[in-house]
């Protein structure tokens, strides 16, 4: 099949006058909860299968340019808080319709952030692109009583205090408001969902080598490899995610020390623990774990 591409400020414009002769103020956001996180093209999938909000918003930057080429997200720290924001090269801005463009791409943050905060989550702080007398914006499912910048620079949200690391247990399968399921509880679809499981069983016995993955698929290491690159991921990916998943439910057991959960992951060296942690979560396993006692206890 033949791929016909239009122009963003064409698709705008056809949404902006559609919206005007409908009477539809809020086009994008109804557009943001019928294509939800998990069927948002080829960036969409891999997010919903990331562990923490931090890897989320990573994957997004890595695979959303392959959609949409002139759309680039990501964080920034201001103080002690995180920012999850977008902006669109070159500035369309001044072009007609742009706003529905906003509405839907926030609609889609909101969405992301929520599958680590809960499907009711909203936030306190946006700034948005858009002029305050051209976009009624109060749309009470995703901004509620947030306090809005107009004529920013960038679409941004604030986050909340240590979300970057907080596990994403959960991916919504609807629009807003719909019943979330646990992703652990979907059986895998893939060969990388299967492998995943069966490598979880045995992270913290035996060493995750391309040669155990190979055993357990009942196949060569070069078949291994070229299944996986097929599906977009590599050997490598999948060990990280099943060490990460396995250190995070580790962590819920205040019986084993962080030095403990390293040697189990098979760590010769905590600091090579620490780092990979680090490196996935945003947080070193020490905050995380302070980061749980203070949810258990207050």
């Amino acid at each position: 099949m033949r791929s016909t591409y239009v122009p963003v400020q064409s698709t705008w414009a056809f949404a902006n006058d559609a919206s005007d002769s409908q009477g539809i103020w809020d086009f994008g956001f109804r557009v943001a909860e019928r294509v939800t996180i998990a069927r948002a093209s080829r960036w969409g999938p891999r997010v919903s299968t990331a562990l923490t909000l931090r890897h989320a918003i990573e994957t997004m930057k890595n695979w959303i340019g392959f959609d949409v080429p002139n759309i680039r997200v990501g964080l920034e720290q201001r103080g002690d808080r995180y920012w999850f924001w977008r902006d669109h090269y070159p500035d369309l801005r001044h072009y007609r319709g742009s706003w529905v463009g906003e509405q839907h791409m926030l609609g889609l943050m909101v969405e992301l952030v929520r599958m680590a905060e809960g499907p009711v989550w909203l936030p306190s702080r946006l700034q948005v692109q858009a002029r305050a007398g051209e976009w009624a914006f109060k749309r009470p499912e995703f901004a509620g009583e947030a306090v809005i910048e107009f004529g920013a620079a960038r679409t941004a949200i604030e986050l909340p205090p240590g979300s970057l690391g907080r596990r994403i247990r959960k991916v919504a399968h609807g629009s807003t408001g719909d019943v979330l399921r646990d992703k652990c509880g979907a059986p895998p679809v893939d060969l990388k969902g299967s492998l995943h499981e069966a490598l979880k069983s045995a992270a913290c016995d035996r060493k995750l080598t391309l040669g155990l993955g190979a055993e357990i698929l009942c196949g060569s290491e070069r078949s291994l490899q070229r299944s996986l690159a097929g599906e977009g991921t590599s050997w490598r990916e999948v060990v990280e995610r099943v060490h990460l998943e396995t250190a995070l439910d580790l962590m819920d057991e205040p019986t084993h020390s962080l030095a403990d959960i390293a040697a189990m992951l098979g760590y010769s060296q905590y600091p090579h623990f620490y780092r990979a942690f680090r490196r996935w979560t945003g947080e070193s396993p020490g905050e995380y774990r302070e980061r749980l006692v203070e949810a258990r206890t207050g």
